[in-house]
Parts: structure tokens; C-alpha cells; sequence
């Protein structure tokens, strides 16, 4: 299948390359080649265990992309990886590096950290002017070890120059879930869009069943029960799971898909760009293309503005950690809360259990029985 190149960035500034041969430090013409003679022969004996060159590292990553997809890893994974791979060939172009080591990945990691403070912004780019946060650094890390790794395996390394450096941390995000104010206004903002019966499906299948963005996306009506209100999703790994929702949900999902006529291996949830002549645009509910994740983020980002939510990101990863954290609420065990959305571990599923814990800490102060007491007199 064919792929853009890695080095599709176009009009990347290139910083000159630093000078430090030794006959600019006053040394003799015989005394620098001499000293260049031994500094090549020990950057090709590094080079051969623990570096690349640029240019093999260009070449052999396309073939490691293409193994990526050959195993079956997911396309949002592969595309990730991809941005990740090309945004490190850009930053060795920038800094004129022949070469990719040790060296040269705690310098790719120090841009990560400070690249934005460059007149030209990250990656050549004016609009990335803050700083990149402690998990993308952490994700940029796990992603290329992912593909050093595999280079030692090919053979074109020894040794992977990410074996010296330590795995970056990153502390974790405390995302606020939404409040159930919020979710009523997010619905009140889908029922007045251009599309009201789709996104309001949207909202309340996001909130019931807790499915991520590309879980979502990739709905086929043959994987939709109304009458069962249950659904089949593929998760990450390719590992299906089946995950439930309310009558509220099943009515909405019934509205929205009401005379569709479509085929069962058509998407249930439509984008509005395509071909808008099939029966649901009829109804001014989309065409027969499916939702993008990029569209998804857009719409409840939009939805969000609309709604007047302000204060937190309003995504679809938010109604994930905000169903988990209802769920748990309403009295769902840990492990059927871990099974519901797809996870292989208890760790996130613990830290939805603190959040709710500490959210009962809280209601519990603002609603203190004996507190209420003064409220009333003694």
C-alpha cells in the first residue's frame, strides 16, 4: 500500500551544521585529518551498534510501518506512529544529525520538552507555541522504542539507542468527568445542531456504554441489537466486547436510524460529506460515509462551545472517564466496570475508583446530615 513520505514536511528550517574540527581550534592540517581519520573510524564502530544513519532510519521505518499494519496493530496505532517517526527524521533534518543515537534521541527529547520556545514554533510550525505534555513525551518514548526495537531485530541495530536513556514519567491527569448539568446541556445543544437526531444518538451512546472515539466510528448496523440494546465493539488489539445500553439510548438510536434502508454492513453513525442523496438525508441526517474520529472530536468539541462548557476539554475520551466513574457510582463492581470497557487492567479501572471515592468524599462534606443540622436550628 502505498505511504507519504516520512519527510513530507516541506520548508523545514535547517540549522548549520556545528563546526568542531579541530583545525579550527589552530591545529595543524596533518594533526586534523589525523584526528578526523580517528573520529570517523569511531563514529562508524558506534555507529554500527547503537546509531542509524538518517537515511536508513527514513528507509527501514516505512518497512517498519508496513509490519505494523502486516500484524494487525490498529490504524489509529499505525498513524500515531507514523507522526511520531516523521516528527523525529524532521528534527534530525533540522539539526543537519547524519546520524541517530543515544546523543542524538536525548536532544530529540529536549525539543520535545522546549522545541515551542523556537522563533519558527515545534516541528517548523508557528500554532505549537506551548509546551508538549509530560504523557506525549512519555507516548513519543514508548512509540519509538517500539520501532529501535524492531530495527534490532531486522539488524540494522545492535543495540537500541533508547537502552541508556530511562523511561520518562509522566504524572496522571486528573480528568474531570462532566456533571450531569453538563451532560443536559450537551443534549439540549444536540437537539438544536443541524443534525439533532444523530447527535443526540452520539451523546447518550458516548455517556451509556463508555466506547472510545474509534469504537464508535467503527458501529456497523449489524453489530446493533435495539431490541437486546446491546452492541458489539472491536477494541483495541482487535478484541471485540459487547457493551449494553438504556431505553433512552435504544429510542434515540431508534429515531436517529428510523427508514435509513441501510445495509447491515453499513456505518451506523454518518458524516455529512459524501454522496446526499440516500434516504437518511432525507431526514437531514447525514450521507452514507462513515463518522471519522477527527470528525467525532470536532462535533463534540463543537457541541461542547455550544453547550457553554468552558471550564474543562469536553471530548469523547471525557464521556469515557465520566460513564466509568457513573457507573461506579450507581454500585458497578471494578471488575464488570474493567469488563465493560474493554481494559486488560485493573490499574485505570482503580483510578476511576478513586476519583468517584474522592467525589462521595465531597458530596458527603457539601451534604453532611449533621451539618444540615445548623441550617435548621439547635
Amino acid at each position: 500500500m502505498p505511504r507519504t513520505p516520512l519527510n513530507s514536511v516541506k520548508n523545514a528550517p535547517v540549522s548549520p551544521p556545528l563546526n568542531f574540527s579541530q583545525s579550527a581550534l589552530g591545529e595543524t592540517p596533518s594533526q586534523s585529518r589525523t584526528s578526523s581519520q580517528r573520529s570517523s573510524r569511531r563514529t562508524q564502530k558506534t555507529s554500527s551498534k547503537t546509531a542509524i544513519s538518517a537515511d536508513q532510519l527514513e528507509r527501514l521505518s516505512e518497512d517498519y510501518l508496513l509490519d505494523c499494519d502486516y500484524r494487525g496493530h490498529s490504524p489509529n496505532t499505525v498513524a500515531t506512529r507514523k507522526v511520531f517517526i516523521r516528527n523525529l527524521i524532521w528534527f534530525l533534518r533540522h539539526k543537519d544529525y547524519a546520524f541517530c543515537g543515544t546523543s542524538e534521541m536525548r536532544q530529540f527529547f529536549s525539543y520535545l520538552r522546549h522545541g515551542h520556545e523556537e522563533p519558527g514554533g515545534r516541528w517548523g510550525n508557528p500554532r505549537w507555541k506551548t509546551p508538549a505534555r509530560p504523557v506525549t513525551i512519555k507516548d513519543y518514548f514508548v512509540n519509538l522504542r517500539c520501532l529501535f526495537n524492531w530495527l534490532v531485530e531486522d539488524g540494522a541495530l545492535e543495540v537500541s539507542p533508547l537502552d541508556a536513556i530511562p523511561k520518562p514519567t509522566a504524572p496522571a491527569e486528573q480528568v474531570q468527568p462532566f456533571t450531569g448539568e453538563q451532560i443536559q446541556s450537551l443534549l439540549k445543544a444536540a437537539r438544536r445542531s443541524t443534525q439533532p437526531r444523530r447527535n443526540e444518538a452520539i451523546i447518550l451512546f458516548l455517556y451509556d456504554t463508555g466506547v472510545r472515539a474509534s469504537e464508535l466510528c467503527g458501529l456497523r448496523m449489524k453489530d446493533i441489537d435495539l431490541e437486546s440494546r446491546h452492541a458489539r465493539v472491536l477494541g483495541k488489539g482487535n478484541k471485540a466486547r459487547v457493551v449494553y445500553f438504556s431505553r433512552e439510548t435504544g429510542r434515540a438510536l431508534s429515531a436517529y436510524l428510523r427508514k435509513s434502508g441501510r445495509k447491515l454492513d453499513a456505518p451506523v453513525f454518518l458524516s455529512r460529506i459524501g454522496n446526499r442523496t440516500g434516504p437518511e438525508n432525507k431526514a437531514g441526517e447525514g450521507d452514507g460515509q462513515p463518522m471519522t474520529r477527527s470528525a467525532l472530536l470536532h462535533l463534540i468539541s463543537n457541541l461542547g462551545h455550544a453547550a457553554g462548557i468552558k471550564a474543562m476539554k469536553v471530548s469523547p475520551h471525557v464521556f469515557r472517564h465520566s460513564a466509568a466513574i457513573q457507573l461506579l457510582r450507581n454500585g458497578c463492581d471494578v471488575y464488570s466496570l474493567m469488563s465493560l470497557l474493554g481494559h486488560t487492567s485493573l490499574t485505570i479501572c482503580q483510578n476511576y475508583l478513586k476519583l468517584s471515592q474522592a467525589d462521595l468524599e465531597n458530596q458527603h462534606r457539601r451534604h453532611s446530615p449533621v451539618e444540615s443540622l445548623g441550617k435548621h436550628g439547635r
